[in-house]
């Protein structure tokens, strides 16, 4: 009987998990904040070249690789653009990971963990599921590097390091701060093991690494060595000439190695993960002592610390999107605790534990209701928005997008997918008779970050606008009547940054 409810307690929460995770594109919504917008221009770059060797510019300046397009490819093929089948496809994803999880889970530490493991990916994976870009693609993939490399150090099989490796390439190619130091640690290890076990065969395997990375090398080698410029400056230890003060860091990862896991999704008291990462790591060492599943321990704790150490190769902190690909992985490991001696204990704590995540998701499905269709992220909203513009009597206009980031990726994009579903002829960043400018709103932090200044200065128009149009949100929508004089005034070519400077 209690194997019975166990299994319908495990299919609800998949249910429920599902729902969270579809609720935005069941609703005709994803969330399409800049980096997602941006990545739906990739995507129409994409669509346009067939092939391209870079992704998206990551917040160092240099770049990640392509593969996070290439996956998204097919939904937005199928879906001709919309968004939405995108967002079904992020979906799909995280169904395909969390049935990963469990085999991984399964034949790591048996069926009780697996069920545990799934439990918790699956919650977690629908927080995300609105909202995916490139360090998801990574987070997708670190359970089962993972599980390779456990794989090989127990077997000295072959294809668990090479597929360790690939993995750890395509790790890379989604998110760079992520897949290098795993990467660097993995090949560290296998090199020590190799020679400990005379398998000296084994390390001509390495070699596929830089052919899985070309793209990044043939980028190189056609933009004069742009790359291996901005990696030089990335990894430097000089600051104006001085060394590099590395306290502040030394501070920042261990706050974010202690206190960011987010085992429980809303930490509302602050402390909470710090306490269920401390409770982790005694159990881990009860397990150790006990002998149980030791070498995954290890492993686990190489991997987690080791991460944190590699990464003072960046010189600045550790952002959110380096860190949470990495929580499965701590998840594999916290569910493996039911196997230990305390098992009776872990229950109840993974159960508190699971009903304020549930609690967090259902808080998650109530805010929804002010922000899908209504927020400045909301694609729904950003597509309501475009087909304003489309609806006036004019049969040809030109428009022009403002947004404080100077980018201003989400509703560039709306503009032009809905430019492609008219029959009106819609001149992106052109002076027309009739011409639209399109302002997203200031930050609640800066509220002189308006449009006016750079309406008036950098498109220079001059002219009132005939019509105005102000969303809830802020957003507006100003029409302007030009004349022949008033079109042929230029406009300053660099309020387009396009993908910025790819």
């Amino acid at each position: 009987m209690s194997r019975v409810l166990f299994r319908v307690g495990f299919i609800a929460v998949l249910i429920f998990s599902f729902i969270l995770a579809s609720w935005f594109v069941i609703h005709g919504d994803v969330e399409f904040s800049a980096d997602i917008a941006r990545d739906f221009h990739l995507l129409r770059e994409l669509d346009e070249k067939k092939i391209v060797l870079i992704g998206p510019r990551s917040s160092t300046g240099l770049f990640h690789g392509p593969l996070w397009t290439y996956v998204n490819y097919p939904a937005f093929l199928v879906g001709n653009g919309n968004p939405i089948a995108v967002g079904w496809g992020w979906v799909a994803l995280a169904s395909a990971f969390i049935a990963s999880c469990f085999f991984i889970a399964r034949d790591l530490f048996g069926k009780s963990t697996a069920y545990i493991f799934t439990i918790m990916t699956a919650i977690y994976a629908a927080y995300h599921a609105h909202a995916m870009y490139n360090p998801h693609g990574a987070m997708f993939l670190i359970p089962a590097f993972f599980y390779l490399f456990v794989k090989y150090v127990r077997t000295d099989k072959p294809i668990y390091l090479v597929s360790n490796i690939i993995l750890g390439a395509l790790i890379t190619q989604f998110q760079m701060a992520l897949g290098i130091p795993l990467i660097v640690l993995s090949l560290f290890y296998f090199t020590y093991h190799c020679f400990k076990k005379k398998n000296f065969k084994h390390l001509g395997f390495f070699l596929i690494l830089p052919i899985l990375l070309s793209n990044f090398i043939v980028f190189d080698l056609r933009h004069n060595h742009i790359l291996l410029m901005k990696l030089t400056d990335f990894v430097g230890t000089k600051s104006e000439g001085q060394a590099y003060n590395y306290l502040p860091l030394v501070k920042d990862r261990i706050n974010v190695m202690l206190t960011g896991v987010e085992i429980i999704r809303t930490d509302r008291l602050g402390y909470l993960n710090f306490i269920m990462l401390a409770i982790t790591f005694f159990l881990i060492y009860v397990q150790i002592k006990d002998k149980k599943n030791r070498d995954i321990y290890l492993a686990f704790l190489y991997f987690y610390f080791g991460f944190y150490a590699v990464s003072f190769i960046n010189k600045g902190p550790i952002l959110y999107f380096y860190t949470f690909p990495v929580f499965p992985l701590v998840f594999l490991i916290f569910s493996s605790l039911i196997t230990s001696r305390y098992k009776n204990f872990f229950i109840i704590l993974f159960g508190v534990i699971l009903v304020l995540n549930i609690r967090s998701g259902i808080f998650d499905i109530q805010a929804t209701k002010s922000i899908i269709g209504n927020s400045i992220y909301s694609w729904k909203f950003l597509n309501n928005l475009s087909k304003e513009v489309f609806k006036g009597n004019e049969r040809e206009f030109g428009y022009f997008v403002y947004a404080p980031d100077a980018f201003a990726y989400p509703a560039k994009y709306s503009l032009v997918y809905e430019s492609k579903r008219s029959n009106k002829k819609a001149g992106y960043f052109m002076k027309n008779a009739t011409t639209y400018v399109i302002a997203e709103p200031p930050p609640l932090n800066n509220p002189h970050m308006k449009s006016d200044w750079w309406i008036t200065n950098q498109v220079n128009i001059k002219a009132k606008p005939v019509a105005q149009t102000t969303f809830p949100n802020g957003y507006e929508i100003r029409k302007y009547n030009l004349t022949g004089k008033e079109i042929s005034v230029p406009f300053d070519p660099a309020i387009d940054p396009g993908l910025n400077f790819r």
